[in-house]
């Protein structure tokens, strides 16, 4: 994908992409099967993968699949297409989306509500420490 591409985009899409520093060119592919898993949307660069998961409201089924993909990728969005506010208040109760670094948008009003933080591996420290352990 090339600069002009973006324009095909909504803005929350070219600002996911802003956000990120994707570097250009990058791929997108939707509907993408990983370890028989479909994935809605993905985005692929030299800097790593961000995966959208698209969802009409249901939040409650689209949170439990987006945490089954922080392992696949990156970055993990979960996109409903639900006002901000009402993102917002029901995030009081899956406090669990926010600790585990769950991205969310709200597509209703083409924001990014919720900045997904990048999937770490467990320092070598942190692993020595298990290996010794077990």
């Amino acid at each position: 994908m090339y600069e002009e591409d973006l324009f095909l985009f909504d803005k929350w899409f070219r600002y996911l992409v802003s956000l990120h520093e994707i570097p250009l060119p990058f791929r997108v592919e939707t509907h993408v099967r990983i370890k028989n898993i479909e994935c809605d949307l993905v985005i692929s660069s030299s800097k790593g993968t961000i995966e959208v998961e698209l969802k009409e409201s249901d939040f409650s089924k689209a949170f439990e699949q987006g945490i089954k993909r922080l392992e696949l990728f990156d970055y993990v969005y979960v996109a409903l297409n639900i006002p901000t506010y009402y993102i917002l208040s029901v995030l009081r109760s899956y406090p669990w989306v926010i600790e585990r670094g769950l991205g969310i948008i709200s597509i209703y009003d083409g924001v990014v509500v919720l900045k997904a933080h990048k999937r770490k591996e467990p320092k070598q420290t942190f692993k020595n420490l298990l290996s010794y352990i077990r």
